[in-house]
């Protein structure tokens, strides 16, 4: 009686320690989405600070993702507006979460998905701390506690701030590949998606075809990541999916990659060099598709003409 007495005081607490959790975890989350304001990954969150309804072209992804795409060029060339919320490290069930609350704000008509963040691996133990995070962000943010002020409890969220290149991680740096070798040699195996993250590839695909998304699947040109079994094994569900794959690694001589100056960290992540490559083929591929329209004249974007002067200014310093 009395162990039975305990279980119930324990379930009790743990109940009430839940709802306390929930009832402040408010005053914890940034209301603002600027790192200064503890956003977490504030440059990949920069598009919530975008005009609802702006976006043309969302990227989604891990670090392959944000440093192989410029938006800004893109938008000189074509008009089109993209941002590229590639986030460091991202499992899938984050990808999913993060494109989930970007449908919140903005009506993208294309999603790019880099595949490497398929084979990232992940288990149960990061889908329930995935989980847990939405339902108590407190469990995400309680380190907030070192930056917050009065305003904190009584302001609501505003998003106001936006990346200046629109997501793209800008840099210069060149480091080589100490070796190419067997790099894209042809295989005919299959390096198989696991079933976790095929699950929430699949939702991924799901939540674009319900929301009249076109989704393509593009794996940037990598010597570290990428190889024959891979593009095999994503080519597979590309095509059982009916959705587009375009496997830039097998392009690399169309594209003009030198791994002498195009990547960053020895063949791991494209530089600026090698991103503008990737970006040149990607606008030209975009506007091929006729899907999406010019916003150069429209006075509404005047802001991107300004973010483009603002990027060449950077990369011309």
């Amino acid at each position: 009686m009395e162990k039975r007495k305990q279980i119930v005081n324990s379930i009790l607490f743990l109940g009430i320690l839940f709802i306390i959790i929930c009832l402040i975890t408010k005053w914890f989350v940034p209301k603002d989405n600027n790192a200064l304001k503890g956003m977490m990954d504030a440059r990949a969150n920069g598009v919530l600070g975008e005009e609802k309804n702006t976006i043309d072209v969302l990227v989604i992804g891990d670090s392959e993702s944000f440093t192989s795409i410029s938006p800004l060029p893109i938008w000189d060339k074509y008009g089109f507006t993209m941002f590229n919320g590639g986030v460091s490290s991202q499992y899938l069930v984050d990808t999913l979460k993060y494109l989930e609350m970007v449908l919140e704000y903005q009506s993208p008509k294309i999603v790019l998905l880099e595949a490497n963040a398929i084979y990232r691996k992940m288990d149960f133990d990061n889908v329930i701390s995935s989980l847990a995070s939405d339902i108590a962000p407190l469990l995400k943010y309680h380190n907030r506690w070192k930056t917050m002020d009065g305003r904190d409890f009584i302001d609501k969220v505003k998003y106001t701030n936006t990346d200046e290149m629109k997501g793209f991680w800008y840099k210069k740096t060149i480091v080589p590949p100490l070796s190419t070798d067997g790099y894209m040699s042809y295989d005919n195996r299959r390096e198989e998606i696991s079933s976790l993250n095929k699950y929430y590839l699949e939702k991924i695909v799901n939540v674009c075809n319900n929301n009249g998304i076109k989704l393509i699947l593009y794996s940037t040109p990598s010597v570290k990541n990428w190889n024959y079994k891979r593009h095999n094994a994503v080519l597979d569900f590309a095509n059982n999916k009916n959705i587009t794959y375009l496997d830039l690694n097998l392009e690399v001589d169309k594209l003009g990659i030198d791994w002498d100056i195009d990547s960053r960290d020895a063949g791991d992540h494209l530089n600026y060099y090698g991103a503008i490559k990737i970006t040149d083929y990607m606008g030209d591929y975009l506007n091929s598709l006729n899907i999406l329209k010019s916003h150069k004249n429209d006075k509404k974007y005047d802001s991107w003409n300004k973010a483009y002067q603002r990027y060449l200014e950077k990369i011309q310093a």
